[in-house]
């Protein structure tokens, strides 16, 4: 298995695994509600991968894309006499049915 930072040629496929995820947790979701959840999560993930305070992987088992991970960067609250502490935030992470 390969873990690596997410590229813009990882998109439709990370789209599709996100798609995925959300038909897990609303069996309800229908093609219709695809087309706006694509728009909308592409350029999401778009703006991630050019984000300098945002981190996205991917884990690709077999050439497919099988989970990802972000993770937000912040700055904590300054603190007198110290350097401000860095802190990172998981924001996503899902790993695609009967992968091990």
């Amino acid at each position: 298995m390969e873990i690596r930072f997410a590229t813009l040629e990882d998109l439709n496929d990370l789209v599709s695994l996100l798609w995925s995820k959300a038909k897990e947790e609303d069996g309800e979701l229908n093609e219709e509600s695809y087309a706006v959840f694509k728009e909308e999560c592409y350029n999401y993930l778009f703006e991630l991968i050019f984000s300098n305070d945002h981190h996205l992987w991917v884990a690709i088992d077999d050439k497919e894309i099988v989970a990802h991970m972000s993770l937000k960067i912040l700055k904590g609250f300054p603190e007198p006499d110290r350097e401000p502490r860095i802190i990172g935030i998981i924001t996503t992470a899902y790993l695609k049915k009967g992968i091990s």
